[in-house]
């Protein structure tokens, strides 16, 4: 396979597993959940088992193909070893799918939590792989280091040590003597875990990519060494750090530690909006070509839905006052001190309004012009997959927060899974088309 078209299995890959363990399973599940009236109403390792398959089937196997796409061209080299960097789509691949589909089913079949813990290892092995190659790019790179490869960097750090923590997570999960040892696990190790995968993986992988992409797209001048965006960059991960460290201590040594949560997550997130700002990812000029335009609605809304989401995290609190003050009496949320219904918000606003409307409309810029095809996009993708995920992207924020307030919510939740799923799948059968025909090549270049 040529280097210039090694994203495309990875990305058919994400695509498949999403549309099928990830994105339709948990439409499924939600429909589940609103039939219940509850969002703990299905199993953990069930819900768990759809979530990985999103975090490992559908963000780390499209992070990765680009990553070998990209990256080299960045920093001015050749991707090294490149059928080490094949090797690893069917390890993450694979992996994939022994772990979701192993935990999926391990309450009816004992055997398949054992299935779940080898994909959990060619998972880890895959990761490794991954942070080799990367890192062989920035060490043998003839440009400098700016301060976008630090949010790339510390993204593959934060991708390699949630590997590990999800592996060992799961074994503690599924080896838990009974339901009050597990429900002590999760309270204390799954929402650092989700933390590490979302801002410090996705999010940070995101922000640093799109420092180098988009001036390239859009024909700005780019940012490379600017102080100021270097210090918000460390304030990024000051602030993740508080968070990790604050939601674990809270839960083993006193709910004062709540403080350094919060104060982490001010932190992370008014950092983070300040260096969208100072890295002018918003700054954009209409085009006189229209596919052009739409990938700046794609963007902008993107962004709108990460300051959302920052945003929901930072009123938390206030949150949780005026849920008890309003529905005490009727709101079991208000009764633990804890809604997992908002705190699902604000994780549905960044893994699908921010990630993956990112993904779509950048991917589909990108692969577009690399085959110089924009025909099959032209007439179709600008409307459909764009009104499609943001549709369902609002109603599930509104409506899982509603759900706090009247269980009728519960009855109009589910239909943003359909509309979200809908959109995947419009978007993946045109990226499908797009590239079908070239996995047949099998010439690669050689390794330098």
């Amino acid at each position: 396979m040529r280097l210039d078209k090694i994203h495309q299995p990875f990305t058919l890959s994400a695509i498949t597993l999403t549309l099928s363990l990830g994105a339709f399973w948990g439409a499924w599940i939600l429909a589940q959940m609103g039939f219940l009236k509850s969002f703990t109403a299905i199993s953990l390792h069930t819900i768990n088992a759809h979530g990985h398959a999103q975090i490992f089937g559908w963000l780390s196997l499209f992070v990765m193909g680009f990553s070998y796409r990209l990256l080299p061209g960045f920093q001015g080299s050749t991707l090294p070893h490149p059928h080490l960097a094949l090797a690893t789509l069917p390890l993450m691949g694979g992996g994939v799918l022994l772990r979701s589909v192993g935990e999926g089913i391990g309450s009816l079949f004992p055997f398949a939590w054992n299935v779940a813990m080898w994909g959990s290892g060619l998972e880890v092995l895959a990761a490794l792989l991954y942070g080799f190659i990367i890192f062989r790019i920035f060490l043998f790179s003839a440009n400098a280091l700016e301060t976008s490869n630090y949010f790339v960097l510390a993204a593959v750090i934060w991708f390699i040590i949630q590997t590990f923590y999800d592996g060992i997570y799961f074994i503690a999960t599924t080896h838990a003597a009974d339901p009050k040892t597990l429900l002590r696990l999760v309270s204390t190790w799954q929402a650092p875990l989700r933390e590490i995968q979302i801002h410090g993986f996705g999010m940070l992988m995101v922000l640093g990519v799109s420092q180098k992409l988009f001036p390239r797209l859009f024909g700005w001048h780019p940012i490379t060494r600017r102080p100021p965006l270097q210090l918000l960059f460390w304030a990024i991960q000051m602030g993740l750090a508080g968070m990790l460290s604050g939601l674990i201590l809270m839960r083993l040594r006193g709910h004062a530690w709540a403080g350094l949560w919060y104060s982490g997550a001010l932190l992370m997130a008014f950092a983070t909006m300040a260096a969208v700002i100072k890295s002018r990812l918003l700054y954009f000029r209409a085009s006189e070509d229209p596919f052009q335009n739409d990938l700046i609605k794609f963007i902008r809304f993107a962004f709108i839905w990460l300051f959302i989401s920052l945003g929901l995290l930072v009123l938390l609190p206030a949150y949780m006052g005026a849920l008890h003050f309003i529905a005490q009496g009727v709101s079991k949320a208000a009764k633990m001190g804890f809604s997992h219904a908002y705190y699902g918000a604000i994780r549905h606003a960044i893994t699908v309004g921010f990630l993956t409307q990112m993904m779509m409309g950048v991917s589909s810029k990108l692969i577009s012009t690399w085959k110089n095809n924009f025909t099959q996009f032209e007439t179709f993708f600008p409307w459909a997959p764009f009104h499609l995920i943001n549709l369902g992207c609002t109603i599930r924020v509104v409506g899982q927060i509603g759900t706090d307030f009247h269980s009728s919510f519960f009855y109009i939740t589910p239909f943003s899974g359909v509309f979200e799923v809908t959109a995947l799948g419009l978007w993946g059968f045109q990226i499908f088309k797009i590239i079908k025909g070239d996995l047949h090549e099998s010439n690669i270049h050689p390794v330098i």
